[in-house]
Order: structure tokens, then sequence, then C-alpha cells
């Protein structure tokens, strides 16, 4: 709710230009209000809640299997694993699941990041979770930033020579895009629109 009422306050405004020797419009964005740094303290506590669920449910579904209270050698290495970069090792995943049913333990196994290979397992949204969960609690808060993730364009009268826009976080007076559009007719003109996300 905060996000949307800030977005509608209308925090930024493109502005844009001509550059005459390149023949291009260049497009900027100008904020007005930065996000509320508070809403990182908030993503960084449901990045926890999201992280820590996982591993109660784990712990949930040992105790379901082998009665609680689970033996404390199997609770204090109980947790919901995530693996990325590699495979987890028979022994790492006893460890962690060796508590729980054969066919829970078969779906958490089925889950992991790892499957999708090198580089696409960054890609996993459970490895993104556990990444930034990992950094919010070690490193520092996520940065919650402006951001451009595209742009759509609308085009009469002619087509686009050349296009470059940004994609990605955006301080105040970045250039998000450059157009050079060539009009059909000799002479005519180009009517654009962008509508940046």
């Amino acid at each position: 709710r905060d996000m949307d009422a800030w977005v509608a306050t209308k925090p930024y405004e493109v502005a844009h230009h001509l550059e005459p020797q390149a023949g291009e419009e260049v497009y900027t964005v100008m904020l007005r209000e930065e996000p509320d740094p508070r809403w990182a303290v908030r993503a960084g506590e449901c990045l926890y809640g999201f992280r820590s669920g996982l591993d109660h449910l784990a712990l949930e579904l040992a105790e379901k299997h082998t009665g609680t209270p689970l033996p404390a050698a199997l609770a204090d290495k109980s947790e919901f694993p995530i693996f990325g970069g590699r495979a987890p090792t028979a022994w790492e995943l006893k460890a962690k699941i060796g508590g729980m049913h054969p066919d829970a333990q078969t779906i958490i196994e089925a889950l992991q990041p790892h499957h999708r290979g090198d580089p696409d397992y960054a890609r996993d949204p459970l490895w993104m979770l556990n990444g930034l969960c990992n950094i919010d609690k070690h490193r520092a808060l996520n940065i919650v930033v402006v951001s451009s993730v595209g742009v759509a364009t609308t085009l009469r009268g002619g087509y686009i020579a050349s296009q470059t826009y940004r994609v990605g976080p955006l301080s105040d007076g970045a250039e998000i895009q450059r157009v050079r559009a060539i009009p059909d007719v000799p002479g005519g003109k180009v009517e654009m629109e962008f509508k940046f996300s």
C-alpha cells in the first residue's frame, strides 16, 4: 500500500531533449522524491519471514514423521536446504531433512535450484530468496530504489533507426533512453510516444 501510494504521487517525471548533432531524442528521469528508506527494513523482514517459514516447515515435517519432540540431534540441524551452484551431498541432505518422511525428502530435493544448472540456478526463486535473506542478515539492508524495467514505444510516420534504453536502478537525472527516428517521407514528422515502466 505504501509503495502504491508513493507511485500515485508521481514522484518522478520523464524529461526529454533533442541532441541535434546525433539527431537523437534523449529521455531522462527526474526524481522529485526518493523511496522511503524504511521500505528496506520492511523488505528485509519479509525476506527473513519467508526464509524462516521454510525452516519451520522443515522442522514440522520432521516432527510429524519422527514424533514430537524431535530428538535434539535432528532438531539442531533441521532446516529447509537450498543448494544452487552444486548438488548437495547425501550427508548434507541427511543432516538437514533426514528426519522427514522419504516422500517429503524427495519433493524438497526436487525443488533445489541446482537442478536448473549453471548459471540458470541463480534465477530460481528459492536461490534468490536465500541470497537476499543472507545479504540482509549478514551484510546490509536490501536497498529499495527506483528502477527502470522497460519501455513501450508507439510510433507513427516513421521508423526507429537506433534505440538504446537503460534497465535497472535509476538516480535523479539518469538517462533512460536514446532514440533516433527516421520519417517515412523526406521532411516528414515522426510522432513517438513512450511508456516507461
